[in-house]
């Protein structure tokens, strides 16, 4: 390294230590390793975070989740995606937003049972989770490559400037006509639908000016949509807000705005908040998330391959041989539904936890010169380079500004994620001011930036195993419960193997057709029913799924199947316009027997002769006796409840032998 004034502002700092490394824990190394700033330095260490006080999954089932804002994908949008792209597609490579606009038109199936476990890990204080075996949490990283979002340029409330609040006062101009329709409100399809379904002939009569002023507006509303619908969602959730006309309009004009760090703070406001809620315990009133949370699920399937669904390359179908697919779009329309015990303990203790899955990929950085050790990057070449701006913005410790919020950015705690060992990381005050004053933690000047670019695998020091080794033995018990749910579970199903019969089964269910003894097989664990309801007044909006779920079982959630048909108005966020479709059949843990959840049954035997609706059709439960191989998997999934049962009642059994200790104690003593 130099040492001259391009050493100042570092991020990173370099020292010879004792390194442990994943191969070999029990035997650390001594060499060269690069730490993310703050260390903790000196004798006196930061108090570890408290222990979780309940240890065992997440019970879902009477705490409530709102999952209106989960964004869908229409085939409506995807045609306004289609139709805007060759004429924008450079300004929004110029952005930063062109991966994010492109994964829109996938569908991320929403996995609650998954979001519901990791939440109950999250730290609010350290915005991390906390996990037995470290910390890790969605970094600007994960927000760059998953959500394919913006680091750089101004923050997302900056104010427009005075001339281009002409574009503002269009877009408003477009959603008060909206609003004197019959709608009464500017929702998702009638606002596309005055853009892609404009008349030819209004077009061709335009002059140059109005059809420049007309693609200016157009490119302004879809922006105000995107932003609306897949990146800074918020109620309502069926219209176009126009709290984000001054970010579209400044987008369109090519003002580059920082989005990921607005994007990320929304993220942490509601885990916190969801922790919080499940914290509760029983709740009546629903949770409403409104964060962009599907890009939570990918993190996890990017980083846990134990709960990573199977199939990982884009979809030729959805997206062709189009090489500017993004990453996000590997995952499209693919469902993984897993049991919650066994989500929460791979969670517990992971076979694998992939601390680089994007490698070097993230951004183009330099190499050393063999290749395989990382290299020092100094203020003037942070300058030129805006893969390294961005990279370097990782790396910041800082505050972020969202829409209604302000959240801290620790990336020193989880120094791993972005390839730098790890040490017991050091405090950092809040600002805890104005979201100007915030910012100013965020905003770097690339000229005062240096830092190192890793290449090797990360480690930690010994300090810092022996720092969370506390909280690691305080989880012991719970960790060993976890390993052996998931030998029960490996023993009981595999988890990879519900993927493709899953949909085989909804279909012949649809069918009215038998299915198929392999598919009722590989998906036993699956015990809820979900309806799926559409209308044709807006493809845009996406519906809630009614789920009805059996009282005597605990049940565990599976997405719901597309149903795939020549109808336009279907959309693939699982909503099937214009029909009423079961989807699913049910396995009861606390019966012998193989449940179909509803069918149409017009027998007179069930209907009152004596009513004004006698004629009409009714649905009656129906049930039929399991196999022996379902039998059996509904007996392993039993003994899975038992185990967690049996940890309870010898937890409540070491209470009670305290307090008896304790009542002894006082007797004695009276006497």
């Amino acid at each position: 390294m130099s040492s001259d004034d391009e050493l100042r502002g570092l991020l990173v700092q370099e020292s010879t230590t004792a390194i442990v490394s994943g191969a070999d824990p029990s035997r650390p190394t001594a060499r060269s390793a690069h730490f993310l700033l703050p260390r903790a330095g000196g004798a006196r260490l930061p108090a570890l975070p408290s222990p979780p006080r309940n240890a065992g999954p997440v019970l879902g089932d009477q705490l409530p989740v709102d999952w209106t804002a989960w964004p869908g994908s229409s085939k409506l949008w995807r045609r306004w995606v289609a139709r805007l792209r060759p004429r924008h597609e450079r300004l929004w490579r110029k952005l930063g937003i062109l991966d994010a606009v492109l994964a829109t038109t996938g569908w991320v199936r929403r996995d609650e049972g998954l979001l519901l476990q990791l939440a109950g890990f999250w730290s609010g204080e350290t915005n991390t989770f906390l996990f037995p075996w470290g910390e890790a949490t969605v970094t600007l990283e994960d927000m760059a490559v998953l959500g394919g979002l913006p680091l750089l340029g101004r923050p997302v409330w900056s104010r427009l400037p005075d001339e281009l609040r002409g574009d503002v006062d269009a877009l408003e101009a477009a959603r008060i006509a909206l609003n004197r329709c019959t709608n009464k409100k500017p929702s998702f399809a009638p606002w596309v639908k005055q853009f892609v379904e404009r008349p030819t002939g209004e077009v061709v009569a335009a002059g140059r000016g109005e059809t420049e002023a007309a693609t200016l507006l157009e490119h302004g509303a879809f922006l105000a949509m995107w932003l609306t619908r897949y990146v800074l969602p918020a109620q309502p959730f069926d219209v176009v807000r126009p709290d984000v006309f001054p970010l579209a309009a400044g987008l369109a004009r090519g003002r580059c705005s920082a989005l990921a760090p607005a994007v990320l703070a929304n993220i942490y406001n509601d885990l916190s908040a969801l922790s919080h809620h499940l914290s509760l315990g029983t709740s009546h009133q629903p949770f409403v998330a409104s964060a962009p949370l599907h890009i939570l699920q990918l993190w996890v399937w990017e980083r846990f391959p134990e709960l990573r669904p199977e199939a990982e390359i884009p979809s030729t179908a959805s997206h062709g041989d189009d090489p500017g697919v993004p990453r996000a779009a590997k995952w499209h329309n693919i469902r993984n539904p897993l049991d919650h015990g066994y989500i929460h303990a791979v969670l517990m203790s992971p076979e694998e936890f992939q601390w680089r899955p994007y490698g070097g990929s993230s951004f183009a950085l330099p190499q050393g010169k063999d290749g395989k050790d990382g290299c020092w990057v100094l203020c003037h070449d942070v300058v030129t380079s805006k893969e390294l701006q961005s990279f370097a913005q990782c790396l910041l410790p800082c505050e972020l500004v969202g829409m209604q919020c302000i959240e801290h950015y620790c990336p020193h705690r989880v120094a791993r994620q972005l390839g730098f060992d790890q040490d017991v990381p050091g405090t950092i005050a809040r600002a805890n001011s104005c979201r100007k004053t915030a910012w100013a933690t965020y905003r770097m000047r690339p000229e005062d930036v240096s830092f190192f670019v890793p290449r090797r695998d990360p480690g930690m020091t010994v300090e810092y195993a022996q720092w969370w080794k506390p909280y690691s033995s305080a989880c012991a018990v719970a960790v060993a419960n976890a390993e052996r749910m998931k030998q029960l579970h490996a023993a009981a199903i595999s988890p990879r193997t519900t993927k493709a019969d899953g949909y085989e089964l909804a279909n012949n269910v649809q069918s009215d057709t038998p299915p198929s003894q392999g598919a009722v097989n590989k998906v036993t664990h699956v015990t809820s029913v979900h309806v799926l309801e559409g209308s044709t007044d807006d493809e845009m909006q996406t519906h809630n799924v009614t789920e009805q779920k059996d009282q005597r079982a605990k049940v565990d959630t599976e997405s719901s199947s597309v149903s795939e048909g020549n109808n336009d108005d279907a959309s693939s966020d699982g909503v099937v316009y214009g029909n009423n479709v079961l989807v699913k059949r049910v396995i009861s843990t606390k019966t012998l027997y193989y449940l179909r959840p509803f069918e149409r049954v017009k027998g007179a035997q069930v209907r009152d002769s004596r009513a004004t609706n006698a004629g009409q059709v009714i649905l009656q439960p129906g049930r039929e006796v399991g196999t022996t191989e379902m039998i059996r998997e509904a007996s392993e999934a039993r003994e899975a409840e038992k185990v967690e049962l049996e940890t309870i009642i010898d937890r409540l059994k070491e209470q009670v032998v305290a307090l008896e200790m304790q009542l002894r104690d006082r007797r004695t003593s009276k006497i």
